[in-house]
């Protein structure tokens, strides 16, 4: 049996009793045969302590704690050193690259996508957002990648 002909079998049946309720934590059937496909992206933990962020300023403190919600790690890897064939995201490169470029160097690639040395940032990188972040967000980011260990 074909999988199109099963969801358009589901898809003309009348919807019946009532709206359920959407907890987070419990997988309707297609979600269940979804991960028994290894279909579904690995989850995060979720965290229930209380997030406080440092103060606001062009810090490597701040530019981490923008870093940690940022979900650039998806793409450059858990220390930022470059992804990792396998990972879910693209693969993104060292951002330990940033430590060669200038403040003002980084903030023009994260407003127009073009690195100091011309090259195009790739479309899955989220440049327009990040470039929309304030100096001294873009700064305190600076900041951070470029004190990285290695």
């Amino acid at each position: 049996m074909r999988i199109g002909a099963v969801i358009a079998y589901i898809r003309s049946l009348p919807a019946a009793g009532k709206p359920t309720e959407n907890p987070p934590d419990h997988l309707n059937p297609l979600g269940v045969m979804m991960l028994g496909a290894a279909m579904l992206p690995e989850g995060k933990p979720i965290s229930t302590g209380i997030v406080t962020a440092p103060p606001k300023s062009p810090t490597a403190q701040y530019g981490e704690y923008i870093m940690s919600y940022q979900d650039c790690r998806a793409c450059h890897g858990e220390k930022l050193t470059g992804g990792v064939p396998g990972q879910p995201g693209p693969l993104g490169p060292d951002l330990n690259l940033v430590k060669g470029w200038k403040l003002e160097e980084f903030i023009a690639t994260m407003r127009t996508g073009v690195d100091p040395n011309g090259h195009e940032l790739s479309k899955q990188m989220p440049w327009r957002p990040v470039g929309r972040m304030s100096d001294e967000e873009l700064s305190a980011i600076y900041e951070y990648l470029t004190h990285l260990p290695g």
